[in-house]
Order: C-alpha cells, then sequence, then structure tokens
C-alpha cells in the first residue's frame, strides 16, 4: 500500500464516514476502524481498504493527516517456493524504493529510523518495517512523517499466494499543536482482520 507523503495536510472532505461492522473482500474481512475515519480508496477488485483522518488545531486547520488501511499482496507463481522472509525483505524492498521516488520531488527530503523486526499483533505473527521522513520539517511549519507497515502471512498464503500489508503513515507540520504521533492506531486492523 503506498503512501504519498507529498500529500498536502488537508484532509479531503467528502472522504465520508466509515460504516460499522466489517468490509468483507473475496479473501478477507476486517473491523471497520472506530473514531473519524473516512473512507478514501475502497477498491474491491484489488482488494484494498484505505482510511483517512484529521487532527485539527484549536483554530480549525488541519496540522496531521493520518492513512492506514489494508491491501492483499498477490505473490506470483515464480515466486511462491520463497521463504515468508524473502517476500517480505522484497516487499519492503520496492515499498521504500516507491516513497523514495514520490518523495524525490520535495526538496530536503531524508529517511530516518528505518526499523524492521517481527512482532506479535493481534495474537498474528506480523513482519514490520517503520520508518521516519523529514522534508525540511526541522523548524516550525515544516513537514514530517512516520510511517509503518505490517505483513501478515495467513497459514494458507502458498495455497491463496497472497500475504496482507497493513500499513499506516501520518503527516504533520512541524511545531503544529495538538499533533499526536502514533502509528499503532493501526493494530485495531490487524486484531480484526480475518481471512475467508
Amino acid at each position: 500500500m503506498t503512501r504519498n507523503w507529498c500529500l498536502p495536510l488537508i484532509l479531503l472532505a467528502a472522504c465520508g464516514t466509515t460504516k460499522i461492522g466489517r468490509y468483507e473482500f473475496s479473501s478477507y474481512s476486517i473491523a471497520a476502524p472506530k473514531g473519524d475515519w473516512g473512507v478514501v480508496k475502497l477498491n474491491e477488485a484489488a482488494e484494498e481498504i484505505q482510511f483517512a483522518s484529521a487532527r485539527p488545531d484549536d483554530m480549525g486547520k488541519i496540522v496531521q493527516t493520518t492513512l492506514m488501511g489494508v491491501s492483499k499482496v498477490s505473490v506470483a507463481a515464480s515466486e511462491a517456493e520463497l521463504t515468508e522472509e524473502a517476500l517480505v525483505d522484497q516487499f519492503f524492498t520496492r515499498e521504500l524504493r516507491t516513497q523514495e521516488e514520490a518523495l524525490k520531488a520535495a526538496k530536503n527530503y531524508s529517511f530516518k529510523e528505518v526499523r524492521k523486526g517481527v512482532a506479535t499483533v493481534g495474537g498474528k505473527k506480523v513482519y514490520f518495517t517503520g520508518y521516519g521522513v523529514d522534508m525540511g520539517g526541522s523548524s516550525a511549519g515544516g513537514t514530517n512523517g512516520d510511517a509503518l507497515h505490517y505483513v501478515y502471512f495467513p497459514p494458507d498464503w502458498k495455497t491463496r499466494r497472497a500475504f496482507y500489508d497493513f500499513g499506516v503513515s501520518q503527516v504533520w507540520r512541524e511545531g503544529g499543536p495538538n499533533v499526536l504521533r502514533d502509528l499503532k492506531v493501526v493494530e485495531p486492523l490487524v486484531a480484526g482482520f480475518a481471512t475467508r
């Protein structure tokens, strides 16, 4: 699930609200997130959904946006015999390269604190990578961001030839009030995920 770090710090007003209950796709379902989340991308054919939320300052000006979602990642027949670790490494390398290319338009950007590992979230073993992006945000008014991906392989991933990416990114205006950096907001999506 690619994040657009160049997205301005405004939330699309037309994103609407999420439904109560579950979103159903061909191979999985997830619980709708609680709180002020709107659906900004829903692609049933690709089995991808993305939610967005915005945090205003005391004057109503948006100082932070958060995007999170789930996407099915198909495994090509030629890659079906690779290990989970090899597939995750390829996926994370591709994701970082995509982000780097998207950020080339921004001046003074840099990745920071790239981390990788394995964790348990919602009772599921997940591989993760997280990173920060500095887009000249060291002074008030600059922009910074953080992102985190959890990758989950269901027990039958070789048969279904797919795994699932749970991604979250936050972009905020440096020095803005009411900024709450919390990438764990994606964890309820992982916990509420079920294969079909």
